[in-house]
C-alpha cells in the first residue's frame, strides 16, 4: 500500500461502513463482546501467572514442586507446589546459591484468646526466614527482628483492627491452644494479586515456627515425606543461575528421600505462577501438558475467533449488495490487490473500534474493580508487555480473518459478472455456511462443557448434605487438642432434640487431600490393582454422612478385627471401600464383600479383609488420580468430629451443638462449620474455572446469535423476490417463515451435532479430574442442542414472521 492510496482505502471504506449501518453495528457489537472475551481470557491467565511481582527480589523468588510416585504401581497424584516438612531444611544445607530458604505450614482456624474475648484465626506456621525471602511491609514493628523472638506473631492488618481497632497491637499477648505469644509485627496488605490472598496461604497470624512445633508437630522421617501439607520457598541469590538449583532438585529425592513404597520428584516454579500451580496439579498438567493460563487464552482466542467470522459472514453478506459497484471499478481498472487492500483497511477500521471500545470500557471498570477488590488493572494487564503481545496480534488477526473472504470475494469473478448484468445466487454460499457452523460449533462446544461442569458441581453439592433436609457439623478444631473425647461429645448429645448421630474423620470435609494408597488383589502386589483415598473414621460414620451400603455391613467396635488401632492381633483389618472403587477393582459391591486387598504400609504389604460397599459418597472435590475411598476403623485417628442434624441443620439443634462444645470446653474456643459452608469455601479454583467458561460460552452464543441477526437480514433482501412469487402461488406465512427457518437453521442444527465428539472428550476428561463424578449421558448435548434452536429462532423468529405477513404486491412492488 503507498501512502498516496491510503486517504482513498480510507474514504472507501468509511463510505462501506456507512452504507449498511445496522449490520455494521452487529459488527461492531459482536467484535467488540469477542474482544471483550479474549481480553477476560488473557487478564485471568495474566493475574494466575502474575502473583506478589511487586515484592522486592520477586523474579528470584521459587517454590519447590514435590510429585510423589508408587514404586510398584507407578502411580502419582501429579506435581504440586506444595512439598513435605523435610525439603527447606535440605536444601538450605545443599545449595550455596540460594540466599534464604522458608518453610510455611498452613494449619486451621484456630482458636485466639484477647483480652478475654475469643476470635477464630487464619494461623500459618512459619519459620526466622520467612520476611527475608517475602519482604511484606509491616505497618508495625520491624521486619528485620520481627520474627527473631520466641513465640512471636504478626497480625495482618485487617486481624489487628479486629482484635485491637486503632490501638496499636505491637506488643500485646495472644493464647492460641494454651500458648502465649507476643505481637511483634502488623502486616500491610501485599498489592494484589497475591499468594496471600488465597488459600493455603490466606493469613490472619503469622506465628513462629517454635510455636508451631508445640501446637503442631511435624512428622519425623521418614514419614513425614508421606505428608506434603506445607510450601517450601527460595530466594536465589543475587547473579546466580536457577540452572544449578534445576540440577539439584532433579536428583533431590535420589539423596534424601528413603521410602519402601515410593520415591519422590522435585523441581520448582517461580513465584508468579504459584496460583497457576496450583490449578495445574488439579487439572494434571503434568498428564495433558495444557495449563490452565493456556486453556483459557485458547478459549478466549476461540471466542475471537468466532467473532471474526461473524464479520466475515456478515461482510460476505454486505458484499453482495456491493459486487455491481466492485465490478464496476475492476472493469474501469482497479487491480485486485487494491480492493482486496481496501477491504481489509475496512476491517481493520472495524476491528480498532472494537478494540477501542473495549479498552474504553476496562478504564472506566478499572477505578470501581480497584474499589472493591484491592485489584489494579493498570498493572495486571496495560502496564504489562504480555498483554498487549496478546492483544494486538489479537486484533490483527481478527481484522484479517473478517476482511480477507469478503476482499476476495469483492475482487473476483462475480463482481465482474455483477457488473455486467448477472444476478447473485440467493441463500447461504457454501463459505457462508461454513462460517455459520464454525461459529455454532465453538458456541455449543462450550456451552455443553459449561452444562457439564454445572452438573459435576451440582453432584458434588449434594454431598455435602447427609441427607434431605438434614445438616452435618465438621467440628474444625482437631479432638487430640480438646479436653474432650468424642465419646464424651456423643454422651453430652445423646437423646438432644435434632441431633441424628455423632461421629468422627481424620481429615476435614472439603479440604485439600494429597493422600493416596494403592490397592492390589495379592501380597506380592501384582495383577490389576486401583489407587484409593485411605480415610480413617469413627463408628456410626456411613449413617452420619448419609453414605447407603450397597453390600456388606457397617463396622462394629465390638468385633475387635474391626477396629484397626487393634489390627495385628487377628489377622487382616476390616474395610469398607465406595462403589467406584469396587468396579476399578473389577468386582460388583457383592463381589467385593470378603475379599482381602493389600495395601505397602511402611514397605510391608499390609492385607484389609472388604467387609462393606457403600455408594459413593466423597468427600472431597477432586480425585487427584484416585479412583475412590478405601475407610478403615480407626477412632484413635479420626481427629474431627461430625454431627449429623435434623432441619439442614440450622435452629435449636445448631445451638444445641454450640452448647455441648461450650460445656465440654469451657474457656476453649471450638470452631465449628456446617459442611455446605465448607464446600462453598473449597469450591473457590473450580468456581474460577466454571465462571471463565461460562463467560466466554455466554460471549461466544452471544455472538453467534447477533451474526444470525445480521444473517437474517440479508437473506430476507436476497429473497425477496422469491417470498413474493411463493405467495402468489398460495404459500403460506407459516411455509414462509418454515422456510426461512430451516434455511438458518441448517448450520445452527449441523455445527450442534459436530461439536458433540470433542465436547464429549473434553467433558470426559474434565469429570476424570474427579474421584465421583456424574455421568456425562446424552443431557448435556440435547439440552445444548435444543437451547441453540430456540435461541436462534427466538432472535430470527419475529423478523421472518413479518416479513411472510406482507402484502405480496408490497414485496414485488420494486422487483
Amino acid at each position: 500500500m503507498t501512502t498516496s492510496l491510503l486517504p482513498d482505502y480510507l474514504r472507501w471504506a468509511s463510505r462501506g461502513l456507512r452504507a449498511n449501518p445496522f449490520t455494521n453495528i452487529v459488527n461492531l457489537l459482536a467484535l467488540s463482546l469477542g474482544m471483550a472475551g479474549f481480553v477476560l481470557a488473557a487478564a485471568a491467565a495474566l493475574f494466575l501467572r502474575g502473583t506478589d511481582t511487586t515484592l522486592p527480589n520477586a523474579s528470584r523468588i521459587y517454590a519447590v514442586t514435590q510429585q510423589p510416585l508408587d514404586k510398584t504401581s507407578g502411580f502419582s497424584i501429579g506435581v504440586i507446589p506444595m512439598t513435605s516438612d523435610p525439603v527447606a531444611a535440605y536444601l538450605a544445607a545443599e545449595a550455596p546459591e540460594i540466599e534464604a530458604v522458608t518453610r510455611i505450614r498452613p494449619t486451621f482456624d484456630r482458636g485466639v484468646m484477647v483480652e478475654g474475648g475469643a476470635h477464630f484465626l487464619q494461623c500459618l506456621f512459619v519459620d526466622r526466614s520467612f520476611l527475608k525471602v517475602f519482604r511484606l511491609t509491616l505497618k508495625e514493628g520491624e521486619a528485620g527482628r520481627a520474627l527473631e523472638r520466641p513465640r512471636s506473631a504478626l497480625l495482618s492488618a485487617a486481624a489487628a483492627r479486629r482484635l485491637f481497632g486503632d490501638r496499636p497491637a505491637l506488643g500485646r499477648t495472644l493464647t492460641i491452644g494454651g500458648q502465649d505469644v507476643t505481637v511483634t509485627g502488623v502486616v500491610a496488605p501485599p498489592a494484589p494479586p497475591s499468594i496471600f490472598d488465597f488459600p493455603p496461604h490466606r493469613f490472619d497470624i503469622l506465628l513462629s515456627d517454635d510455636v508451631g512445633l508445640l501446637l503442631s508437630p511435624p512428622l519425623p522421617e521418614p514419614n513425614a515425606w508421606g505428608s506434603i501439607g506445607g510450601s517450601t520457598f527460595f530466594l536465589l541469590g543475587a547473579g546466580q543461575s536457577v540452572t544449578s538449583i534445576d540440577a539439584r532438585l532433579a536428583t533431590f529425592g535420589d539423596r534424601h528421600v528413603h521410602l519402601p513404597s515410593g520415591t519422590m520428584q522435585f523441581g520448582r516454579l517461580p513465584l508468579g505462577q504459584f496460583l497457576e500451580g496450583l490449578l495445574n496439579s488439579q487439572i494434571r498438567t503434568d498428564r495433558t501438558g495444557l495449563s490452565m493460563s493456556a486453556l483459557l487464552v485458547a478459549m478466549g482466542g476461540l471466542v475471537l475467533v468466532v467473532a471474526s467470522l461473524n464479520y466475515a459472514n456478515l461482510a460476505a453478506a454486505q458484499a453482495l449488495s456491493r459486487l455491481r459497484e466492485s465490478g464496476m471499478r475492476i472493469v474501469l481498472g482497479a487491480t485486485r490487490t487494491g480492493i482486496i487492500t481496501q477491504h481489509l483497511v475496512e476491517s481493520g477500521l472495524m476491528a480498532g473500534a472494537s478494540l477501542a471500545i473495549t479498552l474504553i470500557l476496562l478504564a472506566l471498570a478499572a477505578v470501581p474493580l480497584y474499589r472493591w477488590t484491592g485489584l489494579d488493572l493498570s498493572s495486571l494487564l496495560l502496564l504489562r508487555p504480555g498483554f498487549w503481545e496478546a492483544l494486538i496480534p489479537g486484533a490483527l488477526a481478527a481484522a484479517v480473518i473478517g476482511g480477507l473472504y469478503p476482499a476476495f470475494q469483492l475482487s473476483g469473478a462475480q463482481a465482474v459478472a455483477a457488473a455486467r448484468g448477472g444476478r447473485t445466487r440467493p441463500g447461504l454460499s457454501r463459505v457462508t455456511f461454513l462460517f455459520v457452523c464454525i461459529q455454532f460449533l465453538a458456541a455449543s462446544f462450550l456451552l455443553i462443557l459449561v452444562t457439564v461442569m454445572v452438573r459435576q458441581m451440582t453432584s458434588l453439592r449434594d454431598f455435602a448434605s447427609p441427607g434431605e433436609g438434614d445438616g452435618l457439623v465438621v467440628v474444625n478444631t482437631p479432638l487430640d487438642g480438646l479436653p474432650f473425647t468424642l465419646a464424651d461429645l456423643r454422651a453430652v448429645l445423646h437423646g438432644e432434640t435434632g441431633v441424628l448421630s455423632v461421629s468422627a474423620i481424620d481429615v476435614e470435609p472439603w479440604s485439600e487431600d494429597t493422600r493416596s494408597s494403592s490397592l492390589f488383589p495379592t501380597p506380592d502386589l501384582s495383577g490389576a490393582h486401583a489407587n484409593s483415598f485411605p480415610c480413617s473414621v469413627a463408628e456410626d460414620f456411613f449413617g452420619t454422612i448419609g453414605a447407603r451400603f450397597l453390600a456388606g455391613r457397617d463396622f462394629a467396635a465390638e468385633r475387635g478385627g474391626d477396629v484397626t488401632d487393634n489390627a495385628g492381633d487377628g489377622g487382616p483389618a476390616a474395610a469398607v471401600i465406595d462403589r467406584s472403587l469396587a468396579e476399578a477393582m473389577g468386582w460388583t459391591p457383592t463381589e467385593a464383600v470378603g475379599r482381602i486387598v493389600y495395601r505397602k504400609v511402611q514397605g510391608v504389604p499390609t492385607p484389609s479383609r472388604i467387609v462393606g460397599v457403600i455408594e459413593d459418597r466423597p468427600q472431597n472435590f477432586l480425585g487427584m488420580g484416585s479412583q475412590g475411598y478405601v475407610y478403615s476403623l480407626s477412632p484413635k485417628a479420626a481427629n474431627h468430629a461430625l454431627v449429623r442434624l435434623g432441619g439442614a441443620g440450622g435452629g435449636p439443634a445448631l445451638a444445641t451443638v454450640d452448647r455441648a462444645l461450650s460445656r465440654l470446653a469451657p474457656g476453649i474456643p471450638v470452631q465449628r462449620h456446617l459442611s455446605l459452608d465448607m464446600f462453598a469455601a473449597g469450591a473457590g479454583p473450580l468456581d474460577f474455572a466454571l465462571s471463565s467458561f461460562a463467560v466466554l460460552a455466554g460471549a461466544a452464543i452471544g455472538i453467534s446469535i447477533l451474526g444470525l441477526s445480521g444473517m437474517m437480514l440479508h437473506t430476507i433482501g436476497r429473497r425477496t423476490q422469491e417470498i413474493g412469487i411463493r405467495k402468489i402461488l398460495g404459500a403460506g406465512s407459516g411455509h414462509i417463515v418454515g422456510l426461512l427457518l430451516w434455511d438458518l437453521s441448517r448450520p445452527v442444527l449441523i455445527a450442534s451435532v459436530l461439536s458433540w465428539p470433542p465436547a464429549y472428550l473434553a467433558g470426559q476428561a474434565y469429570l476424570r479430574l474427579f474421584t465421583q463424578h456424574s455421568d456425562l449421558g446424552g443431557g448435556p448435548f440435547l439440552l445444548s442442542l435444543a437451547f441453540m434452536l430456540l435461541v436462534a429462532w427466538v432472535a430470527i423468529g419475529w423478523r421472518f414472521l413479518a416479513v411472510a405477513r406482507l402484502n405480496t404486491a408490497e414485496i414485488l412492488r420494486y422487483e
